[in-house]
Formats: C-alpha cells, sequence, structure tokens
C-alpha cells in the first residue's frame, strides 16, 4: 500500500477576532461530510433543524473506493492554541483527516413573543 500522510491544521491565530456566526470545515482524507447549521427563529412554536438541512452535502463512493488494507502514513487534526482567540458569537468547527467521516455541528435559537 501506498504511504499517505493527511494533516488538517488551523494554525498561528487563524480565525482570531471573529464574531458572529463562524462555521470552519475542514478534511484531509477522501468520502467526508461535514455541515454547520443554524437557525433563528421568531416563533410560538418550536422549530428543529431537520435532515433536510443536514443532508445538504452528499458524498458519492467511487467503486474502487474502498480500502484494501491500511495505508502507511498519518492522519492527524491540529488546531492552534492561539487560533479563535478573542472571537466572539458562535463557533463551530469540524475537523478530519481520515476517510469516511460524518460531522454536524448545529444550533437552533428560538425566540418567542
Amino acid at each position: 500500500n501506498p504511504s499517505m500522510d493527511a494533516p488538517a491544521t488551523i494554525g498561528g491565530t487563524a480565525f482570531s477576532n471573529g464574531s458572529g456566526v463562524l462555521g470552519v470545515n475542514q478534511g484531509a482524507g477522501a468520502n467526508n461530510q461535514m455541515a454547520n447549521a443554524m437557525r433563528i427563529s421568531i416563533s410560538a412554536a418550536p422549530q428543529a433543524v431537520d435532515d433536510s438541512a443536514l443532508s445538504q452535502q452528499n458524498v458519492a463512493l467511487l467503486p474502487n473506493s474502498g480500502a484494501t488494507g491500511t495505508p502507511n502514513g498519518s492522519r492527524q487534526v491540529v488546531t492552534s492554541d492561539q487560533a479563535f482567540t478573542g472571537s466572539r458569537g458562535v463557533i463551530q468547527v469540524n475537523q478530519s483527516a481520515g476517510v469516511g467521516n460524518r460531522m454536524a455541528n448545529t444550533l437552533t435559537i428560538r425566540v418567542t413573543d
């Protein structure tokens, strides 16, 4: 099997002093699905983030994409301890260094009047 290194890094002061809604999806690998979803509503009835919001990305696997063995190499995700420093608001982060991962961050805020 060929060697494969898959690093996913958010380094230095990336995304520092951000404000509002910040969504980051970072992948190093194959066939990963990631979603950041946020909903704010003003109503008397609750609303949820349903499957239609989470299914905004579909990954079609190639016929030859199945692993035939474990390749040599490393898979690593790193987030700097200075990244996102001073940021305020909603911060949603997905990092993946691998194959076939599904990740979602969801936030629903409902304000009633």
